[in-house]
Parts: structure tokens; C-alpha cells; sequence
């Protein structure tokens, strides 16, 4: 186990040890990587690591005669014996509460045909004269074929009437001009679907990246992964191209119908049921290959989120030794999905068989109808028509097919229009605007009510605080009591309905969310890093010197690391940082944030995952690195919190304390109960921090 408490406060966090590490796993060898030092005293052996090296592998006893090991349980060890903790207060922790709403939202789907308005966004998405001069080239592209088609039966039946090159030229004339209408109807609809899907895309993308948490926080990653993939690949790729063949075999349709009447006026007694029983299969096919394909897109959406679910958990997986369960439903997802799109198949195999069939009896007709008539056309007349013919039914059954595949795959265009039309946005990006704003770093909540969905009850309950500029704050609570989501009100990752939060006398609701974020920083609980250099995660804009990243990286106690690497600064960050340890990746964000030199910082349990030793250098630090600045630190330890100005106390989402540690110690209050919770010497050091707080203020 690497560190699994230390995201959890004293109680909860001795109650998992106790009861899970220390009681149901009591017949397992269970390995426990930690920091923290006070379950040291509980563990049967101990391996002791000090620069990447083994100092002993002992009791925790005999462990304690190694002088640094004694030095650093100093403050922290568990020397007495241990008292009986409460684990009725565990029953305080609010952990319950979302377990009565869905944490993950139902997939939308569609039902029935594909609306207008989707086909006209795809037009309007395109370019209306791109789309206009693309539908005009293909009308002409169809009928210069088939005025050239005539031409050549008039010229077989009239070729005594005038000189063969005469003839020749009118042809060729044709044929020109067909080859620069076919050019131009290539490159206008090349343009029309590139604009399309490049609109298309940019809206869905910019309605995902500025869509509330709480709609990451209800929707799998591979519902949206699906929507911006094979979604948007379809939109890319699939829809031009049955929408440039629909065009091709459809106008083409059209003007052999209108070629054959022309020539040929009995055979429009045999368009018009011919038609009507194409219209006729055609919906009847369509009305389930529709929802067909739909479910097939819906299908995918599981898979990828299985996909990047194994990828990110594969070590798990692989310690667990439970591979093949995951493959097993890897392959339940891959049939699930194969079988939609088998199915798909299958309808197209039944609608063609019916074409086919159709296209023979519309032959037929045709052919009857010139031996009827066969006295009063030329040879030249009746072969241009029942070439037409034969032409005409397989451009017809084309035309068909493809005009029913392309509204199938025209519920991958719908999906991406419903989320670029529905998907809820957070707050503007620009306000109003206020010079020199935040100044000081003054914070007021004002009777602040937030939740995270309107069918949930209230996280934060009326609280109402004042933060003075440069006031150094420590907030703590039970897991679940609702301290990090004053962080999220403060950001407006999570907007409050009720009450108002101000910054140096400035309702945030009014600024702009850039403006807003911009001048705050915070250093969360799990560290953020990117592909790329320590010199792009320090300093992304390029806008800082070598000199001051590497005195800030001194700062953090980072330095000596970095020089030790042979490219020092440029030194290669993995995805996600994953060639760096948790501890590692956490001293570089803390260092970008003392890079910012915001007016407020937050620290949201930034510590949890270094040692105390670390622990206690990085507060050193952030105090006289920030020394003018606003600090909100967000902690389970208490070490981290009891140098702070005051301490904000959080209880269910209410604010029940809000003082000086001193004075908190002094009195029942619930912060001192937590201190209480506590081993003897680490009460002693808490209650020395706290005077000496006192006494230097």
C-alpha cells in the first residue's frame, strides 16, 4: 500500500489502519510505504530508506536507536501507549451523503428520424455560398453528362445533317466544360465538409473546455473520448464522403429520369410507382438501421472508458493478478459493440437484395416500352434509353442506399450538435474589470450556500468568514466535511447559490472567470504535471530566468535533485509526471506556484503525500517566500495548520470555529478535540507551536 491515508484526517485515517490494515488483513504480509509516522509503532518490521539507501530493516524499537531516526519521530512518535479512540466520531463523517444520487448521469439517446435542424447546422456549418455554388456544380457536372449523352444519339441519328467536325467540337465542348465543373464541384465541396467538421469540432471542443466540474464529475471519460473520436471521425471523414456520393448518384438519378421522359414520355407512367416503392423501402429500412446505429455508436463509448480505465489502472491490474477478468470484459464490450455494427451490415445486405429486384423490373419496363414505341424513335434514341435505363437503376439503388447510410451515420453529426447546443457552460470568461485588482488579498464569505447539483442537499451551509490580506489560515475538518469545497467556491469551479464571496471588497460572481483564476493560485492534493521539460512545467510562457528557476527550486529543496540530472532544466517530465515520485511531482507544483507570486494561495492538503521533515521546510518556506500574501491551507495533518494566523474549523459544511490555535487550545472546541485525537508527545508539540505562535504575534 503506497500512502493510502494520507488524503484522509487522524480518526478516519486510524480507524482504516486498525480495522482493514491491522485487523482484516492481519493474516496477509502487507507491504505500508507511508509518511505517515504515527502507524510506525504498529508495524511488526520497519525498513528504514534515507537517501535512496537502506539505514536498517528492524522493530521500530530497536529502530529508535539510530540517532536520525530518533531525531525525526521526535515530534511524532507514539512512545506512550496508545489510547482507545472514539470510532463513534467516525459516524461525524459525512460520507453518506451523495450515495442517494446518481454519481454518473445516464447517456442520452435519440430516438426517431434525424431532425431538419441537424442537416441545416451542417449546411450553416459549412458555409451557405460554399454549399450553395457545391449543390450548383453538381446539378451542372449531371446534366452536361447527359446533355452529352444526347448529343452523341442525336449525332448517331442526325449524322448526315452536318460535318463531323461540327459534331466533334459541340462534344468536346461538352466534355470541357464537364471537366471544369467536375474540378470545381470537387474543390467547393472540399472546402464545404473541411469547414463543417472544423466548425463542428471547435464548438463541441470549446463547449467540453469550459463545461462545469460537475459534468466531468457525472460523465465517463470515454463517453466524451467517443463524442470528440469516432464522432467527430465521422463528421471528418464518413459523412463528406456519403454526402459527396449521395450528390453523385442522386443528381445523376434525376437527370437520367428527366433524359428517358424526354426521349421516351410513356416510361413516366413507371417513375412514379417506381419512386414511391423506393421511398417505401427506403423507410422502412432507415427507421431501424437509424436506432441501429445509434446503439452501435453507444456502444463505444463503454469500450474506450474500459480501454483508458486498464491503461491508467494496469498496474493494479497486474498486482492483483486479475488480467484476465479484465480481458474477459474487454471482449464482452468488443462483442457488444461488434454486434451493432454486424447488424448494421446485415440491413444493408436486405435493403440491396430489394434494390436489385426493383432495378430488374425497372428494366424490363423500359425495354416493353421501346418495343412499343420502337416505330417512332431511331436506333440512336432507343439504345441512349435503355442505356439510360440500365444506368439509371443502378445509380437509383446507389442513391437509395446511400442517402439511408448517410442519415445513420448522421446520428454521429446529432450527438456532437447536442453537446455543442446543450451542454452547460461555467460562468463567462471576461467581467467587469477592475485595475490592479486583487491589491491586497482580502477574503469575505457572506452567508455562502453551495451544492454540488441542484437535486442534492447544500455542501457549505451559510458560512461566513473574513480573511484579512496576508492572513496565513488553516482549515480542517472531518473527511467529507466540506473544506475543499470552499476552494471550489473560491474558484468558481463550483458556483454557489446563495450568499456571496468578495476579494479585496469585489464580488467575484462579477469577474470574469480568467480574470479570477488567473490571480489566485493553489497547489491541490494531487499534483498536475505535463509532458515536456521542468522548465515548461515550471514556467510554461517562458517568462522567467535560468536564475530564477533555480532559486526557487532551492527554495523547495529541489535543487541538488535537478543538478544531479544531465540536462538539468530541460530534463524530460513523462505524462503526468510519471518519472518523478509523488513527492517530486508536488515540490515542482508548489514551486510554479511561488513562480506566480499571486496575492492568494491556496494549498489544498499540497503536503500529504512528502514527510514530515519536507512538510515542515515547505510551510517554512511558503511563510517567508508569501510572507505578504493571503494563505489558505487545507490539511489532515495538523503540523501543517498549527503555525497558521487562525484556524477555520469545518463541521458537515458548517463553519463552527474561527480563531487563533491558541485560543482554540484553550477552550473545549472541536479543533481541540482533534489535537486530543492525537498521541501525548504530538499534543505536546501542538500546544508548544501554538504558545510560541502566541507569543511571537
Amino acid at each position: 500500500m503506497d500512502d493510502p491515508l494520507s488524503a484522509v484526517d487522524q480518526t478516519v485515517g486510524r480507524r482504516l489502519f486498525d480495522r482493514c490494515i491491522k485487523g482484516y488483513l492481519s493474516k496477509k504480509i502487507v507491504i505500508f510505504v507511508t509518511n505517515q509516522l504515527q502507524y510506525l509503532s504498529s508495524c511488526d518490521m520497519i525498513l528504514y530508506l534515507k537517501d535512496t539507501q537502506s539505514r536498517g530493516f528492524e522493530s521500530y524499537q530497536n529502530l529508535l536507536q539510530l540517532p536520525d531516526f530518533a531525531e525525526m519521530m521526535e515530534n511524532v512518535s507514539e512512545k506512550h501507549k496508545e489510547k482507545e479512540i472514539d470510532h463513534d466520531l467516525i459516524d461525524e463523517v459525512n460520507l453518506d451523503e451523495k450515495k442517494t444520487h446518481k454519481l454518473i448521469d445516464k447517456e442520452d439517446k435519440a430516438v426517431g428520424e434525424i431532425p431538419f435542424s441537424t442537416y441545416w447546422t451542417y449546411y450553416i456549418n459549412g458555409g451557405p455560398l460554399i454549399g450553395f455554388f457545391t449543390l450548383l456544380f453538381y446539378i451542372l457536372v449531371a446534366s452536361l453528362y447527359s446533355l452529352s449523352e444526347w448529343f452523341l444519339s442525336y449525332w448517331i441519328d442526325n449524322a448526315s445533317t452536318n460535318t463531323t467536325v461540327w459534331f466533334v467540337g459541340i462534344l468536346g465542348g461538352i466534355y470541357a466544360a464537364m471537366t471544369i465543373s467536375f474540378f470545381l464541384r470537387g474543390t467547393f465541396f472540399a472546402f464545404f465538409s473541411l469547414n463543417s467538421s472544423t466548425n463542428i469540432h471547435n464548438g463541441v471542443f470549446k463547449r467540453v473546455m469550459n463545461a462545469p466540474m460537475s459534468f466531468f464529475d457525472s460523465t465517463p471519460l470515454g463517453r466524451i473520448l467517443n463524442r470528440l473520436s469516432q464522432d467527430q471521425d465521422k463528421a471528418d471523414i464518413t459523412i463528406p464522403e456519403k454526402f459527396s456520393n449521395l450528390g453523385h448518384y442522386g443528381f445523376w438519378s434525376i437527370a437520367s429520369i428527366i433524359t428517358i421522359i424526354a426521349s421516351l414520355p410513356w416510361f413516366s407512367f413507371a417513375v412514379l410507382p417506381t419512386f414511391f416503392v423506393f421511398r417505401y423501402l427506403q423507410r422502412y429500412y432507415i427507421s431501424t438501421a437509424r436506432e441501429v446505429k445509434r446503439l452501435d455508436s453507444m456502444a463505444v463509448s463503454p469500450l474506450l472508458a474500459h480501454i483508458s480505465a486498464t491503461i491508467i489502472g494496469l498496474t493494479t491490474i497486474r498486482s492483483y493478478g486479475v488480467t484476465d477478468r479484465f480481458v474477459l470484459e474487454m471482449k464482452k464490450k468488443i462483442k457488444r459493440n461488434t454486434s451493432a455494427y454486424s447488424t448494421v451490415l446485415v440491413l444493408n445486405r436486405w435493403i440491396g437484395v430489394r434494390l436489385d429486384v426493383l432495378g430488374i423490373f425497372g428494366v424490363l419496363m423500359v425495354v416493353i416500352f421501346c418495343l412499343i414505341v420502337s416505330k417512332d424513335i431511331g436506333a440512336g434514341l432507343a439504345g441512349l434509353v435503355i442505356s439510360y435505363s440500365l444506368t439509371l437503376i443502378i445509380n437509383l439503388q446507389w442513391a437509395v442506399r446511400i442517402a439511408a447510410e448517410a442519415e445513420n451515420e448522421m446520428t454521429s453529426y446529432q450527438r456532437l450538435t447536442t453537446y455543442e447546443s446543450t451542454l452547460l457552460q461555467e460562468a463567462p470568461r471576461t467581467g467587469i474589470n477592475v485595475d490592479g485588482w486583487p491589491s491586497s488579498g482580502s477574503i469575505k464569505f457572506e452567508n455562502v450556500f453551495a451544492r454540488y447539483k441542484e437535486d442534492q442537499s447544500p455542501v457549505l451551509k451559510g458560512i461566513s468568514f473574513t480573511i484579512s490580506s496576508g492572513e496565513k489560515i488553516g482549515i480542517v475538518g472531518r473527511t467529507g466535511s466540506g473544506k475543499s469545497t470552499i476552494t471550489l467556491a473560491l474558484f468558481r469551479i463550483l458556483e454557489i447559490y446563495e450568499g456571496t464571496i468578495s476579494i479585496d471588497g469585489v464580488d467575484i460572481s462579477k469577474i470574469g472567470l480568467n480574470d479570477l483564476r488567473s490571480s489566485l493560485s493553489i497547489i491541490p492534493q494531487d499534483p498536475v504535471l505535463f509532458i515536456g521539460t521542468i522548465r515548461s512545467n515550471l514556467d510554461p510562457f517562458n517568462e522567467q530566468t535560468d536564475e530564477t528557476l533555480w532559486n526557487t527550486l532551492e527554495k523547495v529543496h529541489l535543487s541538488a535533485l535537478m543538478k544531479t540530472l544531465p540536462l538539468g532544466l530541460e530534463s524530460p517530465i513523462h505524462e503526468k509526471g510519471s518519472n518523478l515520485s509523488l513527492g517530486q511531482r508536488q515540490l515542482i507544483c508548489i514551486a510554479r506556484a511561488l513562480l506566480r507570486k499571486s496575492k492568494i494561495l491556496v494549498l489544498d492538503e499540497a503536503t500529504a503525500s512528502v514527510d514530515y521533515e519536507t512538510d515542515y521546510l515547505i510551510q517554512k518556506t511558503i511563510k517567508e517566500s508569501f510572507s505578504d500574501f493571503t494563505v489558505l491551507t487545507i490539511a489532515h495533518r495538523l503540523h501543517t495548520v498549527i503555525h497558521s494566523d487562525r484556524i477555520l474549523v469545518i463541521d458537515n459544511g458548517n463553519l463552527v470555529e474561527f480563531d487563533t490555535p491558541q485560543e482554540l487550545l484553550e477552550r473545549e472546541s472541536k479543533f481541540s478535540s482533534f489535537v486530543k485525537e492525537t498521541d501525548i508527545q504530538t499534543q505536546a508539540y501542538l500546544y508548544k507551536m501554538a504558545s510560541e505562535k502566541s507569543q511571537n504575534k
